[in-house]
């Protein structure tokens, strides 16, 4: 006969809390089960531990606190909670409060939230915890402590390890020394009291690697990391944020860093330095994933540096905030390389963009440079510092856009630029100096592959050098409204100037023009240089003009040898080998010689620059292809005229010149119809 056996499932109970020898057990507040496993020389009693009922009580509980201070053989102590899930449970279990005030810990493990630990002896050369592994830290805020006490934890010492599986809110971490590694599966997010969300370390962190973000709250410096010392290596998975709190959002060393990956965004808020990347150090590698983006904050939104960086690479865009300084890459101690994946964009706030102080040795944009309505606003400025603010290559792979902002959208280097490409356009802006390739020292070399274009602002869409400027290559130089916008200076000297398209001057004042301080070594433009009755385009040299190629037409031009913008200063200069490949209209080509009546050249008030030498000025020679011709009317004149002409030829048919300085006076060209273009030399 079969024999059936009829198991009845056990009742569920619920089991009050007990201490045997170096274990607790107890039912937590949502019905799993939990046991707490010490590692310790000291003899547990029910002292240790509160919960929300007395000890013992049946029904749920809630292990508010462990308290280890009163036997120090708790000192080296470890502890390990382990949850079997039940009764409707999460499987985790919360602990509002760890107090080994006094005593070194070893580890402490807990598959749920932790309010706060205090730990660590006096002897900070020592771990005042090992190991501190929770699933969350402040994220019950004080309901695990019966809505009292804080979410501020102290480890006195190091902390070796700290492992958060989700993230860290509210609670603030303080610890004596050092961290070793850093982990957290979450993010750390601030609140609203000060500090809250945050990790500091008087010492060192070796490590840090954050799986979320660090958000920033209302409260200062709520949602950062601090280190005291120095920082090792930290990974970012979302970004930095900034909030409404100073230096929220933001990841601050006192010593140097040596690797900072944040994967995504560096966004500041409303806070002073929020959304900040900090070191009062050197850094040796800093990569963003996204965009830096500066906030209504002051600082707010960027890298600030008091060292070195050696390697800064910023997938994403700089983008300027409403405030001084937000939006900004600031390198006090200089830069090796500079990699922008996207554009630089001002804003409201003056100063954003890139700021080195020291040398820039080589910078890539492969976006735009766009200057916004802040000063400085969108550039990138090079200042010198313990070491010349020299800046070695830059390329930009869009445009360089002025903005209303005074200097918005500059490129400078205080102590000099090597290379500066722009793919796109250089265009001016409404403020002045906006759209603006320019160093107080020497340029060696400037390329353009769109027109560089002045704007409504004084020297905006400009390209200068204080000292020497090298060879200058750009598809067209466009005049706009401002003073000297759309134009290239050399206070130094100009090299070369290369224009593959066309010359047009502006409405403004010297606007499509070219002026050296000392000797233009060659002027080549593949089309035409164009000005008008009222606003003409002007070529200046103090010390001389090497050669000069115009494929086009010219008209309503000047070429002066000897000038300062409109001031004669040199007598004793040469223009060489001009030529111009169709018509030569209304231009003046000039080499030491000054307009004494105002009403053009070519007439008999020509006259030497005052102050000459036994050196000749001179115009070596000039080919026209087409014809030449002035304006009809009276004045002004125009001529071709120097104390020596050498030789002219129009179409392919030479002037008839005598040979020597002053010999050829007024002499009218065949083929002029208007009678006001003569060729001159002046005693």
């Amino acid at each position: 006969m079969k024999t059936v056996t009829s198991i009845e499932p056990l009742e569920c109970r619920i089991a009050p809390a007990a201490l045997s020898g170096t274990i607790l057990t107890y039912t937590d507040a949502d019905g799993d089960a939990v046991t707490v496993t010490f590692k310790t020389k000291a003899t547990l009693t029910e002292g240790v531990f509160t919960f929300d009922s007395a000890f013992g009580n049946a029904g749920p509980q809630q292990l508010r606190i462990i308290d280890l201070t009163g036997d120090p053989k708790f000192a080296k102590s470890s502890l390990a909670v382990t949850v079997v899930q039940a009764g409707g449970g999460d499987g985790e279990a919360a602990i509002g409060y760890i107090n080994a005030t006094g005593i070194d810990l070893k580890n402490v493990i807990i598959p749920g939230d932790l309010g706060r630990v205090d730990a660590g002896d006096a002897k900070l050369n020592s771990p005042g915890v090992k190991l501190l592994n929770v699933a969350a830290l402040g994220e019950d805020g004080l309901a695990t402590q019966g809505g009292a006490g804080s979410l501020v934890s102290n480890v006195a010492g190091s902390l070796t390890k700290l492992f958060v599986t989700r993230g860290i809110t509210d609670a603030n971490v303080i610890v004596g020394k050092d961290i070793k590694q850093l982990s957290v599966g979450g993010a750390i997010q601030g609140g609203a009291e000060p500090d809250s969300g945050s990790i500091r370390a008087t010492g060192n962190i070796s490590k840090a690697t954050v799986d979320g973000g660090l958000m920033g709250g209302t409260g200062d410096r709520s949602g950062s990391i601090f280190s005291l010392g120095k920082i090792g290596s930290v990974t970012i998975g979302v970004g930095l944020i900034g909030s409404d709190g100073a230096m929220s959002g933001g990841l601050f060393s006192d010593g140097p860093m040596s690797s900072v990956t944040i994967n995504g965004d560096v966004r500041g808020g409303l806070g002073s330095e929020s959304g900040q990347i900090d070191s009062e150090s050197k850094v040796s590698k800093i990569f963003i994933g996204g965009d830096i983006v500066g906030g209504a904050g002051p600082d707010s939104g960027g890298i600030d540096t008091e060292g070195v960086a050696t390697k800064v690479t910023i997938m994403g865009s700089i983008i300027g905030g409403g405030s001084i300084e937000s939006g900004l890459v600031e390198l006090d101690g200089g830069a090796k390389n500079i990699f922008i994946g996207g554009s630089i964009i001002g804003g409201d706030g003056d100063e954003s963009g890139i700021e080195i102080t020291g040398k820039l040795s080589k910078l890539t944009i492969v976006g735009d440079v766009i200057g916004g309505s802040g000063e400085l606003s969108g550039s990138v400025h090079v200042a010198p510092g313990t070491k010349p603010g020299k800046l070695g290559t830059a390329s930009i792979g869009g445009d360089l856009r002025g903005g209303a902002g005074l200097a918005s959208g500059l490129v400078t280097g205080e102590s000099g630029i090597g290379k500066v490409s722009v793919t796109g356009d250089v265009v001016g802006g409404g403020g002045v100096s906006a759209g603006q390739i320019f160093s107080p020292f020497a340029v060696k070399q400037v390329a353009v592959g769109g027109a560089v274009t002045g704007g409504d602002g004084m020297h905006s869409g400009y390209i200068g050098a204080g000292g020497k400027l090298g060879t200058v290559k750009v598809g067209a130089l466009l005049g706009g409204m401002g003073e000297q916008s759309g134009a290239i200076f050399g206070g130094g000297g100009i090299a070369k100037v290369i224009v593959q398209g066309s010359i047009e001057s502006g409405t403004g004042i010297l606007s499509g023009y070219i002026d050296s301080n000392a000797k233009l070594g060659l002027l080549m433009v593949g089309q035409n240089i164009t000005g008008t009755a009222t606003n003409r385009a002007f070529v200046t040299a103090v010390d001389g003009i090497g050669k000069i190629d115009v494929r086009g037409s010219v008209m309503f031009a000047d070429f002066l040898a000897g000038y300062n913008d409109f001031a004669p200063v040199n007598p004793n200069v040469a223009i060489g080998k001009v030529s111009i490949g169709m018509d030569l209209i209304a231009t003046n080509i000039v080499a030491g010689v000054e307009d004494t009546n105002a009403n053009g050249f070519g007439n008999a008030d020509d006259a030497a620059i005052t102050g000459g030498t036994s050196k000749k000025s001179q115009i070596k020679s000039v080919s026209v292809g087409g014809t030449i011709n002035g304006t009809a009317g009276a004045d002004p004149e125009f001529g071709i005229t120097a104390q020596l002409v050498k030789r002219v030829k129009i179409a392919g048919v030479a002037v008839a010149l005598t040979s020597g300085a002053g010999n050829d006076q007024l002499v009218a060209i065949t083929g002029v119809t208007t009678g006001d273009y003569r060729i001159n030399e002046v005693a």
